[in-house]
């Protein structure tokens, strides 16, 4: 019985580095900007001086416009898109560190599905969207971007607030692959012991 869920164990682990997805994006310099009101004029995100976050759901789910209301009012109405999440119950935003600019950025998303995607930022020092809904820029990217995570190469898929962010899915890491290969030797080993 030990054997069986031994087997079971090292399966799920290795099934489950093939059940997420990687997608990366950048932005070139002072290309992203934000709004203070839906309507309103965008602004550049100044050196140091704003976040990035990842709202995201199955590829044709709907979702109605932003009308410039918090971010948990409008996850209440569009219930199926989440936040992306760092870690589980922790939003994810990522800070920007010079003027609109947003390199190297990766995320990984708990699917490998195709998926929607919206970017959402905000100037200031708040780490969340809501914290700096009241006293700062906030916005939603102007579309939403359909991307497949686990296909790659494939072309970059632009998502912006007043200039161009790429979003790009990743192939598996090779740590992936080792994961998927070492669930597999320890079933061979347990098939030959047994």
């Amino acid at each position: 019985m030990k054997k069986i869920l031994s087997i079971f164990a090292v399966l799920a682990v290795a099934s489950s580095a093939f059940a997420q997805g990687a997608i990366s994006f950048s932005a070139p310099a002072n290309s992203l900007q934000f709004k203070a009101t839906v309507d309103g004029p965008a602004a550049n995100v100044p050196a140091n001086g704003g976040f990035v976050s990842l709202l995201w759901a199955p590829a044709g789910s709907a979702a109605t416009a932003w009308n410039g209301e918090t971010l948990a009012t409008w996850l209440g109405a569009n219930t199926a898109w989440k936040q992306f999440e760092a870690t589980a119950g922790t939003p994810w935003s990522k800070a920007i560190t010079s003027a609109g600019r947003l390199l190297n950025t990766g995320v990984t998303l708990p699917t490998t599905a195709a998926v929607d995607l919206i970017l959402i930022g905000w100037t200031g020092t708040a780490t969340s969207f809501d914290a700096a809904y009241t006293t700062t820029q906030v916005d939603f990217s102007d579309k939403i971007a359909n991307i497949t995570p686990a296909v790659s190469p494939a072309p970059p898929t632009s998502v912006s607030f007043a200039g161009g962010l790429m979003m790009t899915p990743m192939i598996p890491e090779p740590s992936t692959f080792a994961l998927a290969g070492l669930g597999a030797a320890a079933m061979l080993i347990f098939r030959r012991r047994k």
